[in-house]
Formats: structure tokens, C-alpha cells, sequence
């Protein structure tokens, strides 16, 4: 995709920015124009290799065709459930970042409150020099400032 460093060097690079004490975020976009069962592959094992090497949260995007891009002449990707390699790269994400929440449970941590999730009606918390977000069921926590991760949905 023209992008100036490979995915092995990335993976490195993400690496030495967590033993510099930085705490990367990586993001990837499914759905791009020429993706085969072979690039998902290849996509699933980046995002785990990411958290591997240190990587706080992966994020994914779904590709979007924008005008006077580069890419504006291919169709956006169609939704994650209607194309099973998008499918497979999303799952793969989640399950690494639903293990870095893993690791998070028993601690407390600090939270601010951000907003109202609109897909669960749950209130979205997002941690303090961390991530990733935090949805809680009951809106009297809204004051809350820090909080006992007991368990995940």
C-alpha cells in the first residue's frame, strides 16, 4: 500500500517505542482494495505480533473510498459481516485487545467519564494513561474517578 517500512519493521519499531516507556497504539484498515484469504493471514498475525512486541491497543478501520485520494476510483469495503476476510481480522483484533482488558482485571485504575455508549447504553469510561475503554452498566457511577476491574462482558 506505498507505505515506507515493512511489517517486520514496524513490529520492531513497536518494540523499542515500549522499552523507550512509550505505550504504541496500531491500527489497520480491512476491507482494502485487493485483499486475499492470503493479506488477511498476514493481517491477523501483524496485530498479534503487534501485542507481542508491546503495542497498547490495536485499532481497526474499515476502508473507505475517499474522494481525490489515491484509492477514490475502488468501492469502500463492504460491512464486516458481509465479507468473511474482514470478518477474520476484526475477530483477531478483538481478541487481543479483549486480552489486554485480561490483564487489567483485579487492578484499580483510573478512569474519566466520556460519554454515553450508544450501542449498549452503558457509559463509556476511558482509563487514564491507558487504554482501552471501560463500559460500566449503571449511570450512578458517572463520578466515578477510579474503579476495581472485577470482570469483562
Amino acid at each position: 500500500m506505498g507505505r515506507p517500512s515493512t511489517p517486520r519493521e514496524t513490529l520492531r519499531a513497536i518494540g523499542q517505542l515500549r522499552r523507550a516507556g512509550l505505550k504504541p497504539y496500531v491500527y489497520f484498515i480491512h476491507g482494502l482494495p485487493g485483499q486475499t484469504d492470503e493479506t488477511v493471514d498476514e493481517t491477523v498475525k501483524a496485530i498479534e505480533g503487534s501485542m507481542k512486541e508491546g503495542a497498547e491497543r490495536t485499532i481497526l478501520y474499515r476502508f473507505q473510498s475517499l474522494p481525490m485520494s489515491a484509492f477514490s476510483s475502488y468501492p469502500s469495503a463492504p460491512p464486516t459481516i458481509r465479507d468473511s476476510g474482514s470478518r477474520k481480522i476484526t475477530r483477531g483484533g478483538g481478541e487481543v485487545n479483549m486480552t489486554a482488558k485480561e490483564n487489567l482485571r483485579g487492578k484499580v485504575i483510573r478512569v474519566v467519564v466520556a460519554e454515553r455508549y450508544d450501542r449498549t447504553g452503558r457509559n463509556s469510561l476511558h482509563i487514564v494513561k491507558a487504554c482501552p475503554v471501560v463500559l460500566i452498566e449503571s449511570p450512578e457511577h458517572w463520578r466515578v474517578r477510579s474503579l476495581t476491574l472485577k470482570s469483562l462482558a
